[in-house]
């Protein structure tokens, strides 16, 4: 099942919290434009790599996971996943001012292309700042990418990306 979750206030953690979890699921991930880690994997089979946008500044701390919980915080951060299985882009949205509405789209590229499923092009509301997902299921093995965009025009042609409005994006593996 391919998904959008977005924080709320009525989430059972404050933000600071979730901000707190994540902080701690994600030390020792390195910075942007550095390979993210899971500490259980060797160094070589590593392949998750996030590349900062223009609108970085408000989709930060992006990891790839076989899940979330209920607080939306990242479960088993990995950068492989196996085909036909859910492949989860966790993220931190700040910058969000009180009584605001942003749109945060992902776009899912298998190989290069976009991957041919429904939700390979999603997008949530955004109104407050707290950890936010999306997943996918992959039919096939490859080369996976998600690319994160903020505010991207609602009108704008959803299947070619806008660089204008990315924000971030993060590369792994399927087998």
């Amino acid at each position: 099942m391919d998904s959008v979750r977005v924080w709320t206030p009525s989430a059972c953690l404050t933000a600071a919290a979730v901000v707190s979890l994540l902080t701690v699921a994600l030390a020792g991930c390195g910075s942007a434009g550095n390979p993210v880690r899971d500490s259980g994997q060797q160094a070589a089979d590593w392949t998750a790599v996030t590349t900062p946008g223009s609108r970085a500044q408000y989709v930060q701390q992006v990891v790839t996971a076989a899940g979330v919980d209920q607080n939306g915080a990242p479960v088993q951060l990995t950068s492989r996943f196996l085909a036909k299985t859910p492949v989860y882009v966790v993220v931190m949205v700040h910058g969000v001012g009180q009584g605001e509405a942003h749109r945060l789209s992902v776009r899912w590229f298998l190989n290069g292309t976009l991957v041919p499923e429904a939700g390979a092009h999603a997008s949530g509301i955004v109104t407050h700042d707290g950890p936010v997902s999306f997943s996918l299921t992959y039919p096939l093995p490859g080369a996976g990418r998600a690319e994160l965009y903020w505010d991207e025009p609602v009108d704008d042609n959803n299947d070619t990306p806008n660089e204008r409005f990315l924000a971030q994006a993060i590369t792994f593996t399927v087998e």
